[in-house]
């Protein structure tokens, strides 16, 4: 194909699309020379800024991905790729980037002044809901909780059809350790909701903070084998149950089942799970531990 008869458009498409190949294919190499060759020939392309950062994000070359990432921006590739660039800023504890690549989300809630979950969808944004775990997670790590404290209080002054209160909850327990709290949030919204209504994740969630206060390991086990998921629940519950019995694994000093758990876990979720999951589930401090495993086993 002659690329030089093609618009410029239909350029910046063609090297997008040359190099989602390469990559789909794990051709990683070449995936990352022809990103390369696109962003010298448009620079300001967020898309194909995306592609290369991804690309330098396997390799390890984070100030390399970090710059690129910085060219992206929501309104050209929208929100499920500017969350995918937060969660390798956290996978790589880049926290305070994390923040502002997530702020154009935030800017698009305050102008909207609503928060409904289908009223966002339609607007190609994310719940609240997931965006605020990002939120959180990145104060919690970088040590200024406040900041999402701040995010709650604007949040409830600001938009229509949010409940922050559950949120707050999960905030605190968060810095304190204390979880009892949430449980008896959680006790309360599941008597509340009509029996339709698919429970999985709270009940789950319940059960994997219940976990934690449990004396024995079979005790642990028992609380979360007991959580059963139906076809309506998301299917990455399952998931959290594997890296819940891997978590109590390694409390009770038992690192051949931990690493037994993980290689379950592993294969299902290679980027570890989403910071928003990863704070709901209270699980920021162990996934602290597994990510020199993710950093020393990158896709390239």
């Amino acid at each position: 194909m002659d690329r030089g008869r093609l618009a410029t458009g239909e350029q910046e498409m063609w090297y997008r699309a040359r190099g989602i190949v390469e990559f789909r294919t794990n051709q990683r190499a070449r995936a990352t020379e022809i990103f390369e060759e696109g962003v010298r020939s448009f620079p300001t392309s967020g898309w194909l800024n995306y592609g290369l950062g991804q690309e330098y994000e396997g390799q390890g070359r984070i100030d390399e991905m970090a710059a690129c990432f910085r060219h992206v921006r929501l309104e050209q590739v929208g929100s499920p790729t500017v969350l995918a660039m937060a969660r390798y800023y956290y996978l790589w504890n880049r926290f305070e980037l994390g923040q502002i690549v997530i702020q154009p989300i935030f800017d698009r809630y305050y102008q909207l002044k609503g928060a409904d979950d289908m009223f966002l969808y339609m607007r190609g944004l994310p719940m609240f809901d997931e965006s605020f775990g990002y939120r959180a997670t990145f104060a919690r790590m970088a040590g200024k909780l406040d900041h999402a404290r701040l995010e709650l209080a604007r949040a409830r002054s600001e938009l229509s059809d949010l409940d922050v209160d559950h949120h707050e909850l999960d905030l605190e327990a968060t810095k304190t350790g204390k979880w009892e709290p949430v449980l008896a949030d959680l006790e309360s919204r599941l008597k509340a909701l009509d029996a339709r209504t698919p429970t999985g994740q709270l009940r789950m969630k319940r059960a994997v903070l219940r976990c934690r206060a449990k004396g024995s390991v079979g005790a642990a086990l028992a609380e979360l084998d007991a959580v059963h998921l139906t076809p309506d629940d998301h299917a990455w519950l399952a998931d959290i149950r594997t890296l819940a019995r891997a978590e109590q694994f390694r409390r009770f000093q038992l690192p051949d089942r931990e690493q037994a758990a993980l290689a379950e876990f592993w294969p299902r979720q290679a980027l570890l799970f989403e910071p928003n999951h990863a704070f709901n589930f209270g699980f920021l401090d162990y996934q602290e531990t597994l990510k020199p495993h993710y950093q020393s086993h990158r896709n390239i």
